[in-house]
């Protein structure tokens, strides 16, 4: 990405999550705006200054106990945030399987499946298998493999659900 995004990412995340995971966990998604806000106005800073707010936090000898009062304070409207986006994910989720089991093309999506899992394998073999690549297309291969990993996932969250959901895939 790039810019304010990466400082959030990078920076931020990593600390409040540890110290307030229901704030950090509201950082991770499109409402993060908020919890900057509450953090910015905790520390005394712009909340547009992404970096002055890093160095707020990491500066701060009080920071973990800011942040801990901070979540607690808006424990409520931050668990709401939170799960909205992941309503959001088992809506969306749940849509695409309905539209599968009406709509004929549920043996297009099981093919599509088995293609992403043989690349993947196949994918992976040909990275460790002691087969002669120049670097670059080892790092090609690498990266691949990480695209191939995530579509992976998102494949097996469809067909047999996420390991937060309480329904199983499609049937």
């Amino acid at each position: 990405m790039g810019g304010l995004t990466d400082v959030i990412e990078t920076k931020i995340l990593p600390v409040v999550s540890k110290v307030a995971p229901l704030l950090g966990s509201v950082l991770g998604t499109p409402l993060a705006g908020v919890a900057i806000s509450l953090m910015s106005q905790a520390f005394g800073v712009n909340p547009s200054d992404l970096n002055a707010l890093n160095n707020a936090i990491s500066e701060s000898p009080e920071a973990a106990i800011k942040l801990k009062t901070l979540e607690y304070e808006h424990a409520e409207t931050l668990a709401k945030i939170a799960s909205t986006d992941y309503d959001t994910e088992v809506e969306d989720r749940k849509d695409a399987r309905e539209l599968a089991k009406t709509v004929d093309y549920k043996d297009f999506l099981r093919h599509m499946a088995y293609i992403v899992t043989a690349g993947f394998f196949c994918a992976l073999l040909l990275l460790f298998c002691p087969i002669p690549i120049n670097p670059q297309g080892r790092e090609l291969l690498s990266m691949l493999v990480g695209m191939l990993v995530s579509k992976w996932q998102t494949i097996i969250d469809f067909f047999y659900g996420s390991s937060r959901s309480r329904q199983g895939g499609l049937k």
